[in-house]
């Protein structure tokens, strides 16, 4: 973990006064395992390769600002869930057909079925924008790639890269694998579950 980076574990984890966030965002994320080479990898992507030269699973996001402190995780998912802005975004049914429709269109698949449930439960974050320059809140959701079109290919649809990782990854191709992922890949438990259910696309 990164000082630009804090990871909320616990409902009670304070959120540091001097990290304190002003925007925040509830980001989905979309893991597609495939079989390379009788291992399995994951498909990642970055949206900017000429500035951000950072991989990051397929995502949807909804951005909101902060408008009191948050002082702890579970006030931070409170704050996100029942005043914010966003917080109609957290429709399970909504967010799953968005994230559906941006990967079916950014990967040039003829279809796409995505699990009814998140892979594991929320994930809270705080991480210093480069970009905005501030502290933003990231509540991270992961859904798995179910079933995609038999005729299917791997091909961004826009001027976006993509690629195919080892599931142990933490760089591929000269680029970092975001933070957030990494930490994810760590728990054997979806380790397991991404290699019980790898695609051939």
């Amino acid at each position: 973990m990164s000082a630009e980076s804090i990871h909320l574990v616990t409902g009670d984890q304070p959120v540091p006064t001097d990290a304190m966030p002003v925007r925040a965002s509830l980001t989905v994320n979309c893991l597609l395992p495939v079989r390379s080479n009788d291992t399995t990898a994951l498909v990642l992507h970055d949206a900017d390769p000429a500035n951000w030269r950072q991989w990051f699973p397929p995502y949807t996001f909804y951005h909101t600002s902060v408008q009191r402190p948050v002082q702890s995780r579970a006030d931070l998912e409170n704050y996100l869930r029942n005043e914010s802005e966003i917080r109609s975004s957290f429709d399970k049914s909504a967010i799953r057909a968005d994230l559906s429709a941006h990967i079916q269109k950014l990967l040039s698949l003829t279809s796409i079925e995505l699990t009814p449930e998140p892979v594991v439960p929320p994930d809270y974050w705080v991480k210093w924008s480069r970009s905005q320059h501030v502290w933003t809140a990231y509540c991270f959701v992961f859904y798995r790639v179910a079933s995609a079109g038999p005729r299917s290919r791997l091909h961004p649809a826009d001027n976006s890269a993509l690629t195919i990782a080892p599931l142990d990854a933490t760089a591929h191709e000269g680029k970092p694998i975001v933070e957030n992922l990494v930490e994810l890949l760590r728990d054997r438990a979806v380790r397991e579950v991404l290699e019980s259910h790898a695609i051939a696309i």
